[in-house]
């Protein structure tokens, strides 16, 4: 499952909530999602963080994170699930905060959050344990559309090891700049930052939208070359389609989905992944620009 609250902040002051949850059936081939929207500051709770936005709510107290969304009638799909916070999370660029031309990011995860709750989908509601990847990630930076964007991964390792990459492309869809972080199994070594030089995403085939049209990497070769590191994994998706359309501009219109890890050289599987790609739709003008004829 993926689910997001997205904030943004006007200069005018005004406050507006986009949250969107996507469910995948693996089994099936099919990719569920929908949206909401809140404008508005949201009034403060008992715990330290509480959100809802048209419904759909994030809690988090001193010792986790609590999530619920469902959609449709008779909740045809959602999550409601218990995380459970680790010690300490996974630093980005090491200090949890990084800058660049577009602005300033404080960043951080939790990769590995133990989780327990149900999910739902097409009106069967199960009991399910796991782990959840978490992402925060808050500041004032700007982010460009197409063909601006980026590729992020966000991968878990069956040896318990984590990894983070993430590169980014400019208003020319030229690479500019990439970083990554890595735990080891059971956060040892603790957060370690990788350069742009010390691995390399190759994309190894496209997928084509049938949505928006949008052209999407659909499979990379990832090699990892830092000081007692060495990776050379294969990522495809579970499912093609996994593109969120719901509760965006689309000109914001992102593709996130869940992934097999596989190692390069055997094709045995090795890990599963969380993939994020932006900036790859190219909406269609105003109206009043169109060719009349």
């Amino acid at each position: 499952f993926h689910f997001v609250i997205f904030q943004a902040m006007s200069q005018g002051g005004v406050t507006t909530y986009a949250s969107q949850l996507g469910v995948t059936d693996v089994r099936q081939s099919r990719h569920v999602q929908s949206a909401r929207i809140g404008v508005g500051e949201q009034p403060v709770g008992a715990n330290l963080v509480d959100l809802n936005v048209g419904g759909w709510s994030l809690s988090i107290d001193g010792s986790g994170h609590t999530i619920a969304a469902a959609e449709g009638p008779q909740a045809q799909f959602g999550v409601d699930l218990r995380l459970e916070r680790p010690a300490a999370p996974m630093l980005h660029n090491g200090i949890g905060w990084i800058g660049g031309p577009s602005g300033w990011t404080y960043y951080y995860s939790w990769p590995r959050m133990p989780a327990e709750g149900t999910v739902t989908l097409e009106g069967r509601t199960v009991p399910v344990t796991g782990e959840v990847w978490m992402d925060h990630q808050w500041g004032d930076f700007f982010v460009l559309g197409y063909p601006a964007g980026w590729q992020w991964f966000a991968i878990q390792l069956d040896d318990g090891s984590s990894l983070m990459l993430q590169e980014f492309r400019d208003i020319e869809g030229k690479p500019v700049a990439a970083f990554g972080t890595f735990a080891g199994a059971g956060g040892i070594p603790a957060s370690q930052t990788l350069r742009a030089d010390q691995y390399s995403v190759q994309v190894l085939d496209r997928w084509r939208s049938p949505n928006t049209g949008a052209e999407y990497p659909s499979r990379w070769a990832v090699n990892v070359r830092a000081p007692q590191l060495g990776l050379d994994l294969l990522i495809e998706p579970v499912v093609a389609d996994q593109e969120i359309t719901r509760g965006v501009l689309p000109s914001a219109i992102y593709w996130e989905g869940k992934s097999i890890v596989r190692d390069g050289t055997t094709g045995q599987v090795v890990g599963r992944a969380y993939v994020e790609l932006t900036g790859y739709v190219n909406p269609p003008g105003p109206q009043w620009m169109a060719d009349p004829k």
